[in-house]
């Protein structure tokens, strides 16, 4: 193996210096007399394995230079180490919290017996969510291309797919930005992003050319429609009334309603709705009328109830 850092010692010490190291782009070589690096680790926290200490201060530590431990945890403390262990997997309440507000969404339950793109559409949209997070801790080949092709496939399936661009774009920009002192660094993103943008920009935006070319249909089909008059009109509205307005509309369903008089001119509400129910209309006033408001209850709970977990997960 062709090393450039060699570290004595396969402890917490050792492997922390070991991926510090690899993510400036060293070659880290890690030697250690047991058999498994890391096994000593398993020894504490009566065999659960001790992540970190929640109070980190001065008299929590002995030594003839104990003002070292503080500068020591000044360079990478208690937030740091968290953020860290997210990054390698550790798992813990955060994603149980995830796992229960996605399973009593109301929205994945209308959208689990609809019969068109949706679902696909946005199982290639979070697909793209996890392959950009994945480029983005190891930034190879495979990774951007995967994470190119989920998009092309969300892009044939419906164009909404493309709003999740933006976003991909800016984890890119910061990567580059961040590395861009690095030449070797700068050159192996460029390459990338050159190749990337090469093969996602045509096939990404080929369904919409085929369209336009054989039927006409503007890229921008859907804004062209929403002119004064129109039924998503709320040019009537002041500024004021579409942030706080309540009167005749925002309060009169669960659903979204944009096709008659009580329209849903108020953005907040109308994103808390969209955000809940999509874009579907309650048809009737029965059984599942009351079953989706339980479920927007359970949800909103499981929401309130996970924000402490994320806090203290920060």
């Amino acid at each position: 193996m062709d090393a450039r850092i060699v570290i004595a010692g396969g402890g917490g010490a050792g492997l922390m210096a070991g991926i510090a190291a690899a993510r400036q782009g060293a070659k880290v070589l890690i030697l250690d007399q047991k058999e498994k690096p890391g096994k000593k680790l398993y020894a504490t926290g009566n065999g659960r394995c001790n992540f970190t200490n929640l109070r980190q201060e001065k008299e929590c530590y002995r030594g003839g230079n104990p003002d070292f431990v503080m500068r020591a945890l000044g360079r990478f403390g208690l937030p740091e180490t968290l953020a860290l262990f997210r990054e390698l997997g550790l798992k813990g309440r955060g994603l149980l919290a995830a796992a229960l507000v996605t399973a009593f969404h109301p929205a994945f339950y209308l959208l689990a017996g609809s019969i068109n793109n949706d679902g696909l559409c946005l199982l290639f949209m979070a697909a793209a969510i996890v392959f950009t997070l994945r480029w983005y801790k190891a930034r190879t080949w495979k990774n951007i291309m995967l994470l190119s092709l989920v998009i092309i496939l969300g892009a044939l399936t419906k164009s909404n797919a493309l709003l999740i661009t933006p976003a991909i774009g800016f984890v890119m920009l910061y990567a580059l930005v961040t590395g861009w002192k690095d030449a070797a660094v700068r050159r192996r993103l460029i390459r990338q992003f050159v190749i990337f943008g090469v093969v996602t920009v045509p096939l990404g935006l080929s369904w919409l050319l085929l369209n336009y070319i054989r039927f006409g249909m503007p890229f921008d089909f859907t804004p062209a429609g929403l002119t004064v008059g129109s039924t998503q009109d709320v040019s009537d509205h002041t500024v004021l009334e579409r942030f706080f307005g309540l009167k005749d509309g925002p309060l009169e369903s669960l659903s979204l309603r944009i096709r008659n008089d009580h329209k849903d001119y108020n953005i907040i509400v109308a994103m808390l709705k969209t955000a809940v129910m999509g874009e579907y209309t309650l048809m009737s006033w029965g059984l599942e009328y009351y079953l989706l408001c339980a479920l927007t209850a359970v949800n909103a709970l499981l929401a309130a109830l996970s924000v402490p977990t994320l806090i203290r997960t920060v």
